[in-house]
């Protein structure tokens, strides 16, 4: 269960990432022939409106697993660019970009704290 809570925001923060890649992909191919960055931020923002509640979702798991994991620094960096990200992509959508920015940087975080967790579990093996 520990591990769970740890892993979670990670799990969650990936397939948010996912998720807008997808998302991004399809509005990009849809209207390649006349493709205006105005007119895809608009299309993007009204496609995050039928989703709005999910970044507030991802901003609460965030704060969770920030307040659960005061020991590991790694997963509190994680979790604070997981918090920012989510901010910026649930009150200002069409800045999206800084959002993924963010959460790219967070899952970076999550995924150092889980190497050096299993550096730590090697080196303590060692001794016994």
């Amino acid at each position: 269960m520990k591990n769970l809570v740890k892993n979670f925001p990670f799990i969650f923060n990936s397939v948010y990432i996912l998720a807008i890649f997808i998302e991004v992909l399809i509005l990009v191919f849809s209207n390649i022939q006349q493709f205006n960055y105005s007119k895809f931020i608009s299309s993007y923002v009204e496609v995050g409106n039928t989703f709005y509640i999910l970044p507030w979702i991802g901003l609460l798991i965030n704060i969770i697993s920030y307040l659960m994991n005061l020991d590991d620094g790694w997963i509190l960096g994680g979790c604070i660019a997981g918090i920012a990200g989510f901010l910026v992509l649930a009150i200002l959508p069409e800045f999206f970009f800084i959002g993924l920015i963010c959460l790219w940087l967070g899952i970076f975080l999550f995924y150092r704290s889980f190497t050096k967790r299993r550096q730590r579990v090697v080196n303590h093996a060692d001794f016994k």
